[in-house]
């Protein structure tokens, strides 16, 4: 009888055990995540962004008279994660704000049967510059 009470305390007494094991790796677990993405980063800096936007292209508008209907734009190849508004934000010589109608506008009119929505990686459009 004494048996079978002290088998029963111990079994209650092991389950209790790996369940703290089970919560003290967790714990650990989530604290080297954390320290992980704080050290070493899981998003790429905003340097390296600019830095991978190859640059084929520029036309500036005000040197050639004979252009005035045309836009300044740059030929960039689109990357894995880049947007339209991404790439018009890096490439912007202005911070003033503009209108997504027009930017889309002035995409598709530098860029004719291209839909600005559905940018293909690895092929190259000409990008408006503000």
């Amino acid at each position: 009888m004494w048996t079978s009470i002290l088998c029963n305390r111990i079994d209650m007494f092991g389950g209790m055990m790996m369940k703290s094991l089970i919560g003290f790796c967790l714990f650990f677990l989530i604290l080297y995540i954390i320290y992980y993405d704080v050290s070493h980063g899981t998003l790429p800096s905003f340097k390296t962004e600019v830095e991978s936007i190859e640059q084929t292209e520029v036309l500036d508008v005000s040197t050639t008279p004979s252009q005035t209907n045309t836009l300044p734009f740059q030929e960039v190849t689109i990357k894995a994660g880049d947007t339209l508004i991404s790439l018009v934000e890096k490439l912007s010589t202005t911070n003033n704000t503009l209108a997504i109608d027009t930017l889309v506008k002035d995409f598709e009119t530098l860029n004719p049967g291209e839909q600005a929505n559905s940018l293909i990686i690895g092929k190259k459009y000409k990008i408006p510059i503000y």
